[in-house]
C-alpha cells in the first residue's frame, strides 16, 4: 500500500456493489455509495442518505450491528 491509500471494504447486495468503506488504521475513515447505486438504489439507512452527506457515524453503527448479527 502506497501513499495515502486506505484499506477498503466493498459492500454488496447480491452481486451489486453498493458502497465502499475506507479505513484508516482500525477506524472508518470514509463511507461512500457507488455512483450507480446513488442513481438506481436506495439509502441503506434513513441516517445514511444517498448523497453521502454526514453518513460516517451512521455507517459505523450499521456495520457494527450487521457484523454482530452475522
Amino acid at each position: 500500500m502506497a501513499g495515502s491509500e486506505h484499506p477498503t471494504l466493498g459492500l454488496y447486495i447480491g452481486q451489486q456493489h453498493v458502497a465502499t468503506v475506507h479505513f484508516e488504521y482500525t477506524r472508518i475513515h470514509r463511507f461512500e455509495y457507488t455512483p450507480q447505486w446513488q442513481q438506481e438504489g436506495f439509502a441503506l439507512s434513513p441516517n445514511m442518505p444517498l448523497n453521502n452527506f454526514n453518513c460516517l457515524r451512521s455507517s459505523k453503527h450499521l456495520i457494527w450491528m450487521n457484523w454482530q448479527n452475522a
